[in-house]
């Protein structure tokens, strides 16, 4: 009984000594764990030569982060640059490189997003407990949280042609994806690796990609287990957007131009801001754009955002009106009006009408009127 005894005695002890390292938190990444037992025996009171045995293992590289950011939402000018600040925590077991990428996010938000943009001018800044390499590559050592900023420039357009307007909101998506190197190599994931295999047990450190689910919102995710952290920000436009109503009482973006033939030699009237005047010499006739007509043109624009709009300047092309003689002959003296109290100056250059209207609040209108004959 006393050699059996002494046996569950030392097996115990082994098992407790096991434990002890195998369940140590944050053991680093490809340490062998090397446990060994031996067993001591007596033979009718003499002691016998001790048994002994060892069993190692390689500890696994446990690839785990966070990546969170400072300020989900900001305001921004289209055409700007806009910077938003991160920490990317490396829960793992081993230092660990992460290639960093931010863009718009409009295919899997589309009711959130206002559309596709193209962020460019992508820079890397601030950077605090990590290195930055290829432009977008972050190391961060075992257990350290990076912080850094992360700033991109707005486009004046999205989805390739249509202007970003007021209160537009893009959401962008940056994610932190780790990988082997700073060349963007990707990680061998082992997760589904028999580690119990001889041949795994010693021979190598197997990757285990361990990161959770990224929390984001609507149909944008990003699955546990993928090697992949993601987190959203909003780039809320904040600018002048320009509108006008058109002929049917719509109120449409942009900038608004009518043209009105106002009279000619056949009616015989005066003109009359706003007015088709004929004096009634032929029944029924209302004015032509023939030669010698007066025609008004009106050009409207009203800033419907909640910035004031700088340096407006509005031109206008009236080459066509007169093919002979350069357009400034055939003004009307005085026809320029303006309902903008600052104004500037209205000029003609050649054939094109240059006006300098200056600043335009928000909720405010431009309203130019002006006369010319068809020559």
């Amino acid at each position: 009984m006393k050699l059996n005894k002494s046996i569950i005695a030392l097996a115990t002890v082994a098992a407790f000594s096991i434990s002890g390292q195998t369940m140590a938190a944050g053991t680093d990444a490809g340490t062998i764990v090397q446990n060994e037992a031996s067993l001591s025996f007596d033979i009718n009171g003499t002691s016998q030569t001790a048994l002994t045995s060892t069993a190692s293992f390689q500890v696994d590289n446990r690839v785990d982060m966070t990546l969170s950011t400072a300020e989900v939402q900001k305001k921004v000018v289209p055409g700007a640059t806009i910077t938003f600040a991160y920490s990317l925590a490396n829960t793992g077991n081993a230092e660990q490189v992460f290639e960093m990428s931010i863009g718009n996010s409009a295919d899997t938000l589309a009711a959130t997003d206002d559309g596709d943009i193209a962020v460019t001018g992508i820079t890397y800044s601030g950077l605090v407990d990590g290195t930055l390499a290829n432009t977008n590559y972050i190391t961060v050592a075992e257990d350290a949280t990076a912080t850094f900023n992360v700033t991109v420039t707005i486009p004046l357009v999205r989805d390739g042609a249509e202007n970003i307007l007021n209160e537009d909101e893009f959401v962008l998506l940056t994610t932190a994806t780790a990988v082997a190197d700073t060349s963007g190599t990707a990680l061998s994931d082992d997760t589904g690796t028999d580690k119990n295999a001889l041949a795994n047990l010693n021979a190598a450190t197997l990757i285990v990609l361990a990161d959770s689910a990224s929390t984001l919102a609507t149909t944008d995710t990003d699955v546990a287990f993928n090697g992949t952290v993601s987190v959203l920000n909003i780039a809320e436009i904040e600018t002048a957007t320009f509108v006008y109503v058109d002929p049917n009482g719509d109120t449409v973006n942009g900038l608004g131009l009518s043209v009105l033939v106002a009279t000619d030699t056949l009616c015989g009237t005066a003109y009359t801001l706003g007015v088709a005047t004929c004096d009634g010499t032929i029944p029924t006739y209302t004015p032509k754009a023939i030669p010698d007509a007066t025609v008004e043109y009106t050009i409207t624009a009203t800033n419907s955002g909640t910035v004031a709009a700088e340096n407006v300047v509005i031109t206008q092309d009236l080459s066509t009106l007169d093919s002979l003689d350069a357009i400034s002959a055939d003004l009307q003296p005085g026809s320029l009006a303006n309902a903008v109290t600052n104004l500037g100056t209205a000029t003609i250059t050649g054939d094109v009408l240059t006006v300098d209207v200056g600043t335009v609040a928000a909720n405010g209108t431009v309203t130019i009127t002006f006369t010319a004959i068809v020559e």
